[in-house]
């Protein structure tokens, strides 16, 4: 419970020290001058104490903002690596299917050419047709081959 108290003592010291100071300070301006010269200065100061606070937190959320944008590139860049990757083989996908197609399609032209081989084949076997026909009528026949 000491180090508490002890932490909290440098803090409390600063703020009276902070507080007298000002006290002080506005005290000597109104003896010296009038109460109206004490509040326009120490108003000015407050107003000039108030920028630069805004000052100083516009910064830090600029910092956040870059680091933000920052981060966000950072992970968009991760993702377009996985994304190329994807696509890398997906690519590498499509050619190996490609291939089996033309191995697919080569396989159905041997077949094709196989059948048509054997179809020739049956015909060179199989006798020639030959047609009688009487086109006259008059009872003479004409073979055609």
């Amino acid at each position: 419970m000491n180090d508490r108290h002890s932490s909290a003592n440098p803090v409390l010291i600063m703020i009276i020290v902070i507080v007298g100071f000002i006290g002080v300070g506005v005290w000597w301006l109104e003896s010296r001058f009038d109460s109206t010269v004490a509040i326009v200065v120490v108003g000015g100061l407050f107003g000039v104490v108030c920028l630069v606070i805004g000052y100083l937190l516009n910064l830090a959320s600029t910092k956040s903002t870059l680091a933000a944008a920052a981060d966000f590139n950072h992970d968009l860049a991760g993702v377009e690596r996985y994304r190329q990757a994807a696509f890398k083989e997906l690519m590498r996908a499509d050619g190996h299917i490609r291939v089996i197609d033309a191995k697919r399609i080569d396989q159905i032209a041997q077949q094709r050419a196989g059948l048509i081989v054997d179809l020739e084949r049956q015909k060179q076997q199989q006798p020639a047709l030959t047609w009688n026909v009487d086109d006259e009528g008059d009872g003479d026949i004409q073979e055609w081959e």
